[in-house]
């Protein structure tokens, strides 16, 4: 069952054989190298910035203008983490290291060969012996 406007799609909604949407990265490849979500994320910028010299680094921020919101926040943590007297350069640095590298993944083995578990022993204990009245029953 098409569609009743006829757009070229099955009974799912999919483009039928032949048909093509009019718009997109298909007609225009050249716009996937611009696209937004290539370039305006932190995690990008910080890739980005981090694989530069100080020269090139300093070119490119020579213009904050056309910096986006990601590649000026980026820029900043850049800044703080090579400060050494910044008392936020650690915290900076690994949020940039975890922004461009990911964070570390941290595993731990709590099955270790070879150690059984705890045994538990229960032993009454009577704190007044000479009380016989917790055991005796009259």
């Amino acid at each position: 069952m098409m569609n009743s406007n006829n757009d070229g799609r099955d009974e799912l909604g999919r483009f039928t054989e032949g048909n093509h949407p009019k718009t997109g990265f298909h007609t225009n490849p050249e716009r996937r190298a611009t696209f937004p979500g290539n370039r305006h994320s932190v995690s990008k910028a910080a890739q980005r910035f981090l694989d530069m010299t100080d020269a090139e680094l300093d070119k490119e921020l020579s213009d904050s203008a056309t910096l986006t919101q990601a590649e000026q926040i980026t820029f900043q943590l850049i800044r703080q983490a090579k400060d050494a007297n910044n008392p936020r350069q650690l915290s900076a640095l690994r949020e940039l290291l975890d922004r461009a590298e990911g964070k570390p993944r941290v595993s731990a083995d709590i099955n270790e060969a070879g150690l059984m578990p705890p045994t538990i022993i229960i032993r009454p204990f009577d704190d007044n012996p000479s009380n016989h009245s917790d055991t005796s029953r009259s």
